[in-house]
Formats: C-alpha cells, sequence, structure tokens
C-alpha cells in the first residue's frame, strides 16, 4: 500500500510527539515553578490517535494541588521536611518549626547550625518516620547527602506544642562527615 506525504508526515508527527513525551515523562516527576521555586506534581501527559480520525489530540500536563508552602505541616514527617526545606532556602525561617526548649539551644549561627551539616546539603529523604499520636511523639528518620561527603543521617525527635507537631532533638551520627 503506497503512502501519500501527508499520511508519512502525519505519522511522523505522531511519532515525534510520543517519543518526546515519553522523554519528558521519563526525565521528570514534577514542574518547577519559576516564580515561587516549589516544585508540584503533575499527571502524565499521553498522545491520543485514533485511526478512524486524521486528529491528534495532545492532553498536557496538569497540576496536581500539593500542600501550601506557607502552610504549616499537620504531620511530623511534614515539619522534618518544612525544617530542611528551609535549610536549603530559608534558614530564618527554621526556627518555627522547633520547639521553645530547642529554640534556647539554637547556636550562634542560628537553626541551620543544629544539623552539624560541613557543606551544601544537597538533597535528603525520609527513611523511616515512628509517630505515637498519645502521647504524641514521633521519631523521623533522613538520609542526607552533603556535597564533598559520604552519605549520612540525621535522627529528629518531635512531639506536640500548642497542638502543631515541633522538633525537640536532632541527633548527628558519632562519625565525622
Amino acid at each position: 500500500m503506497k503512502q501519500t506525504f501527508q499520511t508519512q508526515f502525519k505519522t511522523l508527527v505522531v511519532i515525534l510527539v510520543s517519543l518526546t513525551l515519553l522523554l519528558s515523562a521519563c526525565s521528570s516527576r514534577g514542574t518547577l515553578v519559576a516564580e515561587t521555586g516549589e516544585v508540584r506534581e503533575v499527571q502524565s501527559t499521553s498522545l491520543i490517535a485514533d485511526a478512524a480520525t486524521p486528529n491528534i489530540v495532545l492532553i498536557t500536563a496538569v497540576p496536581i494541588p500539593t500542600r501550601d508552602p506557607t502552610m504549616y505541616p499537620e504531620d511530623a514527617e511534614g515539619v522534618v521536611i518544612a525544617f530542611l526545606t528551609a535549610y536549603q532556602s530559608d534558614q530564618e525561617g527554621m526556627d518555627k518549626y522547633l520547639s521553645k526548649a530547642m529554640r534556647k539551644k539554637v547556636p550562634e549561627g542560628g537553626p541551620g547550625m543544629l544539623l552539624q551539616l560541613r557543606d551544601i546539603l544537597e538533597g535528603y529523604a525520609v527513611t523511616s518516620a515512628a509517630v505515637n499520636q498519645d502521647p504524641p511523639a514521633a521519631v523521623i528518620t533522613v538520609a542526607v547527602k552533603v556535597a564533598g561527603t559520604a552519605d549520612s543521617s540525621r535522627k529528629f525527635t518531635l512531639s506536640q506544642e500548642d497542638g502543631k507537631w515541633v522538633i525537640n532533638g536532632i541527633e548527628v551520627p558519632k562519625k565525622s562527615e
């Protein structure tokens, strides 16, 4: 069967768009919002081509609502993540995640010094979370990646003050980073 130039062109367009969508889906699970610097998760993008019609319908990515970064986190894990995010972008805002007792222990240099990181925090991931609701207490362990050093961890202990989860201890491994 001989294909016309128009049919070949449409087939090529479908292949190129499909390849582009596949590559973009593999490379990212989120979208960076330039104005705020926040990362939002997005739904997958898909291509629908109906053989009965020559039209191609492209379904684009739609942002999925996420927690408002200006609101205080509701759970213990969220508090730890917000604390580490503030370390990377807003160290002055870190103290709001600390208990009243912990704020008194903040060393000169600010709350970021409590983490005892020797270089830039490149990333982190929660590796375990244990939360007790009554009495409210939590232990959150986080793997941290610091520039120029081996991976390490930090263990956060949390309790509730005035109905909010707050950090009341940060355990740093004894071995040097």
